[in-house]
């Protein structure tokens, strides 16, 4: 029996970076095999996310082969206009400015989970 973990587990690439997150989610799932989340990858609603045939196999076999439930989300490119990655010596409690829709998305749910 996994352990039920309240946080998620959220990825955010395009179709480019299709195999390296999907590298990235096998080590997850083999190295917690204890734990049990939700995943899921943000991507572009556009023909270069993630959410082609090709992909949408790999990820349900992913699934199946580690028993975990991972969600494709896809988004309009423009909720990542204007996107700044935090400075690193911010502490994730530290009230951050949000300008685009992603990230008031994100610093909500962060507070949420506080």
């Amino acid at each position: 029996m996994r352990k039920s973990i309240a946080r998620p587990l959220v990825f955010s690439a395009d179709g480019a970076y299709a195999f390296p997150t999907l590298v990235c989610m096998t080590s997850v799932f083999l190295n917690s095999p204890h734990l049990d989340f939700d995943t899921y990858w943000i991507t572009s609603d556009r023909p270069n996310g993630a959410n082609t045939p090709a992909i949408r196999k790999a990820i349900d076999g992913l699934s199946d082969t580690f028993s975990r439930r991972i969600t494709i989300v896809p988004i309009d490119d423009s909720w990542f206009d204007g996107f700044v990655a935090p400075a690193q010596k911010q502490a994730r409690n530290q009230e951050q400015k949000s300008s685009t829709p992603i990230q008031k998305l994100v610093a909500g749910h962060l507070r949420s989970l506080d």
